[in-house]
């Protein structure tokens, strides 16, 4: 399958889910985010990102945060990752948040998969209670081959802390352009709904990501 015709194919889909109520009583966000990554020796990599968030139908500035994570190959098509995330909150006590991840990588004729199992250890700071969760994320990522690559996520939570049941889903088709030799643009539309919530909430949240990646940094013997 071609790039155009793939893409003319997310397009349609999205033009299915939008008739499905898709905008309706629901705040739209974004989050534009930056990320540096620094490949280091035996393929082990550091990547740095802040994000800004707006939300009220993208008015308002919602919040920042940095992320900071240290990925490591295992055996195989697996890999492990450990992730930091420090919020900062308008008028709030900043937020902490530690990620355990689990990745394995499929590449068939018909795309690539990839299963992400993440532990999502949200740290009980500044008298602010988070809840924990187990997340699994499912990505198929459609067989073109060109500069524009696109991809679609499905993200399951599933809260601890004695709740023991899924109560947020995310939907994110989206597409990879690499610009250039290690630069490339990400842009996903997530649609994002609790369940198993009274009241609930949704959300549609526009995620676009700047990624560079700078050369291996070799480490002194």
């Amino acid at each position: 399958m071609s790039t155009k015709s793939t893409l003319v194919l997310v397009v349609l889909c999205f033009i299915g889910l939008s008739n499905a109520n898709l905008f309706g009583q629901v705040d739209n966000q974004t989050w534009n985010g930056v990320q540096a990554v620094f490949p280091l020796e035996n393929k082990m990599k550091i990547a740095v990102k802040p994000i800004v968030r707006t939300f009220n139908n993208v008015v308002e500035y919602q919040n920042s945060s940095i992320d900071v994570a240290l990925s490591f190959p295992l055996e195989g098509q697996w890999s492990a990752a450990i992730l930091w995330r420090e919020w900062f909150v308008p008028e709030q006590p900043a937020r902490r948040f530690f990620w355990f991840d689990i990745n394995n990588v499929g590449k068939y004729n018909f795309g690539t998969i990839k299963n992400r199992l993440r532990y999502h250890l949200a740290l009980d700071i500044h008298d602010r209670n988070d809840p924990d969760y187990v997340r699994w994320n499912l990505h198929y990522q459609f067989p073109v081959k060109g500069k524009i690559i696109p991809f679609f996520n499905i993200e399951t939570w599933f809260r601890t802390n004695g709740s023991n049941k899924v109560e947020r889903m995310r939907y994110e088709p989206g597409i990879t352009w690499k610009i250039i030799k290690d630069l490339k643009l990400s842009f996903v539309f997530r649609r994002q709904e609790t369940v198993n919530l009274d009241p609930g909430s949704k959300q549609n949240q526009f995620v676009t990501t700047l990624v560079k990646t700078f050369n291996t940094i070799k480490t002194k013997e």
